[in-house]
């Protein structure tokens, strides 16, 4: 069952406890999961509901239900006039006019873009994966001048200083004279793979 409360109740009810303890921790579960529950909503309004409504240019009321004494005022006589305005087919009043946050609620909020705040980087990577740098653009200095960069950019500069000197190495003892040194220096040996 759905029903808030319900479920935390339960137990306590069909016991017919009478132990003060036992109808606390229903009180306090029951408080616990309607605060997951309200959040979750919020949640999905604000990053499903909201931008949908956003893109569709609809006008959302916020409406101030927080206070039970005013809420024929606050809630009851608003979502009538936006009704009969919406049915009748006259021009929607402007939401702030309800509620004077509502352009601050109904805007939807955005989630983090992670691309300001990630850099990847491809020296201090590990078996052919970019490893993420946090911190945006403070953290991508501090991770360049960092030793870790600078001693695997060093063995990176070294390894390829390495391979250029075998490279020249045998293009030295090729260049001493025969034909396939030359076929292969001037870029027409083709190699093929039998396999």
């Amino acid at each position: 069952m759905l029903i808030a409360g319900y479920k935390e109740f339960l137990p306590f009810v069909q016991e017919e406890n009478t132990d003060e303890t036992a109808r606390e921790t229903a009180i306090s579960k029951m408080k616990t999961n309607t605060r997951h529950r309200v959040k979750k909503q919020i949640n999905r309004i604000r990053y499903q509901f909201l931008p949908l409504a956003s893109r569709s240019n609809v006008p959302i009321y916020c409406l101030d239900s927080s206070d039970p004494s005013e809420w024929s005022t606050k809630v009851l006589e608003p979502a009538l006039s936006v009704s009969h305005a919406f049915l009748s087919g006259s021009p929607l009043p402007r939401p702030v006019d309800y509620y004077d946050r509502a352009d601050e609620l109904s805007t939807p909020r955005r989630k983090r873009d992670l691309s300001e705040r990630w850099n990847e980087c491809e020296i201090c990577g590990y078996r052919g994966k970019s490893m993420l740098i946090s911190g945006g653009e403070a953290g991508w200095v501090e991770h360049l001048q960092g030793s870790r960069h600078r001693h695997r950019l060093g063995k990176r500069e070294k390894r390829a200083a390495r391979a250029a000197e075998e490279a020249r190495a045998q293009l030295g003892a090729a260049a001493e004279g025969d034909t396939w040194s030359q076929e292969f220096r001037d870029g027409s040996m083709v190699l093929e793979d039998n396999d």
